[in-house]
């Protein structure tokens, strides 16, 4: 008669079949990953200068005051009030 221990040590020591993992190409090329944020420096009429935000993951344009937009020409606008 096998007791507990002997069994609990056979299902310990049975080989775990796992499946290899799969490892893909990147689907675009490496000059594609840069970074996630862009810095934009603009020229403006009255101010002289303004810095707006490029989130390349949510495609969006932000301004200083933390306000984003899909547009280029809406975060301009707002950051050269």
């Amino acid at each position: 008669m096998l007791s507990f221990g002997s069994i609990a040590l056979s299902i310990a020591l049975a080989p775990v079949i796992l499946s290899e993992p799969k490892i893909e190409p990147p689907t675009q090329p490496p000059s594609a990953y840069g970074p996630l944020v862009v810095e934009i420096v603009i020229k403006c009429p009255s101010t002289g200068e303004g810095i707006i935000s490029y989130s390349r993951l949510d495609s969006k344009y932000c301004t200083p005051d933390q306000s984003c937009y899909s547009q280029l020409y809406q975060a301009k606008n707002k950051t050269c009030k």
